[in-house]
Order: structure tokens, then sequence, then C-alpha cells
């Protein structure tokens, strides 16, 4: 469902390009609490692969690129828990 939800683990050829075209135009989607998507992933040739939750249990961090340098956004937002805090929460 890379196209409802941008980068995640879908495959590339399944794109839920359509899906997130009906929705763009107001159609309803059912059951779309059904759905699971992974957000944080890494790209790899032919689909993007899952970071483990597991790895950032072992002191993985996640950041992204701004302005040039990694930017450890998790930690910023959520000093608390930082790269541990759960998705639901994250991305919710």
């Amino acid at each position: 469902m890379n196209g409802l939800f941008g980068k995640t683990t879908g495959s590339i050829q399944n794109s839920g390009v359509v899906t997130a075209e009906l929705f763009r135009q107001g159609v309803s989607i059912a059951n779309g609490e059904f759905i699971q998507y992974h957000p944080i992933t890494v790209e790899c040739s032919e689909k993007r692969m899952l970071i483990s939750e597991a790895a950032r249990g072992e002191g993985g961090r996640i950041f992204v690129y701004r302005n040039g340098k990694p930017w450890y956004f998790l930690e910023e937002r959520y000093p608390e828990m930082g790269n541990l805090m759960p998705r639901d929460v994250v991305y919710g």
C-alpha cells in the first residue's frame, strides 16, 4: 500500500495506487484498521525492508537527513523513550 501510506514494506508491484487515488477522491475505505504497514524501512533494490523494532531495542537509532545531517527526531520529540517509543504513539 505504498501509494496510500508512502514508504512502507509493501511490494513496489502492489503499490496501492488505485486505493490511494480513490481515497483522495473521497471514497471511504472499509475496515482500514486491518491494513498493517511498517513505516520504518530502508530502501533495497526491489522493495523496502522493515527495520525491526528489536533493532531499536538493541540500541539502533532512527534518523532522517535534515540539512544534510542526521536528525534523530524520535530522541528530540520523545525524550522520555526516544527510539523505543512504540509506533502506535509515533505514527498514530
